[in-house]
């Protein structure tokens, strides 16, 4: 083990500090950080633990995702800290925590998680990172009894786990998929459930990256510790999602009877409106998009939209009107396709506007509404959040090409 000094300015980025920690934490480095300000004090950052999680195994999270909510958290609860002896830390120290330095951190912790569900992704992002520092001092420069420290570990697994979804949700996945991986690596979850929501999680992060070999691998994993669980509607899930997989890479025969195994799975154990039996009709819908068989995509993502009256803020309803409009408009089901994606747009939150008014607006100009299409990319144009910038590059080179349509045609 190699001991490593890191010495920085007061003033320096809490990004900058949080990247140099984890990097050399992954090298296998112990560190002490100083920090050069009138109020200068040594952290001795814990040893990065070397053993693997308990079980390293998409259901999806939710995009507000309930794993993690300010609050009581049964989930956080599960996890301890691997490898880290809570008598023998710091021992030689005598100064009590105050009394009120547990409520002080979850107050922090439920203001970031407050800016994070407002989608203030850089303010949240900034103050994680900051109590992710502030609990790592608490916890290495304080005499505490075992109950106490297992409190601010919860409070730093919750800040972990956050850090990375504020990167998911910032189109960083490859930046989400470190933190997350440090948090199964580094800490002991006692709660089976636990494990397998964490890891759906990441296999979900690998996708997004578009590194479908890693995201087969952990849900091959999960499916076999599904299968030793019995746990039905998981393993339907699972199976719709290796099914996808194998799409991707263009196996479309063994994904598709993948998929049909695993809807006949989902219907056994589901009802008829649950939202898991929902997903796998969607993932089904999209193999047979990707396998181009559109009469049967057409079927399952027909089947795959969920009662907006139950379900009416879910994620899920989005990308199934948004694929279901697509292979709509394939058909040369013009009206339908406009109706998807209008319904879309009046159940989501308005990040998603711009995807939406642009998928929209190309179904108008490759019908020859030329004004129409004109108008949604307009729209499209003028959503300005940092999200949707890649939409809004889209939206006006559409409107250029249109622009040189509209001359060529003139």
């Amino acid at each position: 083990m190699f001991e490593e000094r890191i010495q920085f300015d007061y003033n320096s980025k809490t990004e900058q500090i949080f990247t140099t920690i984890s990097e050399r934490l992954r090298q296998g480095f112990k560190i002490s950080l100083l920090f050069t300000s009138p109020l200068s004090t040594n952290i001795t950052s814990p040893e990065k633990s070397r053993q693997q999680s308990t079980c390293m195994l998409p259901q999806a999270i939710n995009e507000k995702s309930a794993i993690m909510s300010s609050g009581p958290n049964p989930i956080a609860q599960q996890i301890q800290p691997k490898n880290v002896n809570v008598e023998e830390m710091n021992t030689e120290r005598t100064e009590e925590v105050e009394p009120n330095q547990h409520s002080a951190l979850q107050k922090k912790l439920n203001q970031a998680i407050e800016n994070f569900n407002k989608e203030n992704y850089t303010t949240s992002l900034a103050q994680f990172q900051s109590l992710y520092l502030q609990t790592e001092y608490v916890i290495q420069n304080s005499k505490l009894k075992q109950s106490k420290k297992k409190s601010v570990y919860i409070i730093q697994i919750q800040v972990i786990y956050y850090i990375s979804q504020v990167y998911k949700h910032e189109n960083k996945p490859l930046l989400a998929i470190e933190r997350l991986e440090y948090l199964l690596k580094n800490f002991i979850i006692n709660d089976q459930d636990t494990i397998t929501k964490l890891t759906q999680e990441l296999a979900q992060l690998f996708m997004m990256a578009h590194k479908f070999n890693k995201a087969l691998d952990i849900y091959e994993r999960l499916l076999k510790e599904y299968e030793r669980l019995n746990w039905k509607a998981d393993i339907a899930y699972t199976l719709c999602n290796i099914g996808l997989i194998y799409a991707l890479y263009q196996h479309n025969e063994e994904a598709k009877k993948i998929g049909v195994e695993s809807i006949s799975i989902a219907k056994s154990v589901l009802s008829v409106d649950d939202l898991k039996l929902k997903e796998c009709y969607y993932l089904m819908g999209y193999i047979y998009f990707l396998a181009k068989e559109t009469d049967f995509a057409l079927e399952f993502l027909e089947q795959s939209v969920p009662d907006e009256t139950l379900h009416g803020d879910s994620y899920l309803l989005i990308k199934s009107l948004n694929l279901l409009a697509v292979v709509q408009n394939q058909k040369g089901l013009f009206k339908q396709s406009i109706q998807s994606y209008q319904k879309a747009l009046e159940h989501s939150k308005e990040k998603h506007h711009g995807h939406l008014l642009n998928n929209m607006g190309l179904i108008f100009m490759e019908q020859g509404h030329i004004s129409q299409a004109k108008k949604v990319f307009e729209k499209a144009h003028l959503l300005i959040s940092k999200g949707q910038l890649q939409t809004k590059t889209r939206a006006k080179k559409n409107i250029d090409f249109m622009l040189t349509n509209l001359n060529f045609q003139q």
